[in-house]
């Protein structure tokens, strides 16, 4: 009896660190954590994904552009014009 209880608690531990590992895992990949590391994350409002690339961004696109200090409202075309002038999106 004294064998499989120290069985169970050796499972019991292992997924406990299993689970450890996949909540870290899932953390790193937090949008909030790319925002603080100095990144923009762009989403397209009317389907509110993220955009995937600036190449499939059209001008006539609604978008919201999350910085660490606020939220930023603009279109397509605004966006493009400050990458194509500036090669970054200038606020």
């Amino acid at each position: 009896m004294e064998r499989l209880q120290t069985q169970m608690q050796h499972l019991i531990s292992l997924q406990r660190e299993r689970l450890r590992g996949t909540s870290l895992q899932l953390h790193s990949l937090s949008p909030l954590l790319t925002i603080a590391r100095g990144y923009a994350i762009t989403r397209r409002d009317e389907i509110r994904k993220l955009s995937p690339a600036y190449s499939r961004l059209q001008p006539e696109d609604a978008l919201t552009i999350q910085v660490q200090d606020g939220t930023y409202s603009c279109s397509g075309s605004f966006f493009i014009m400050k990458v194509v002038l500036y090669g970054v999106p200038v606020f």
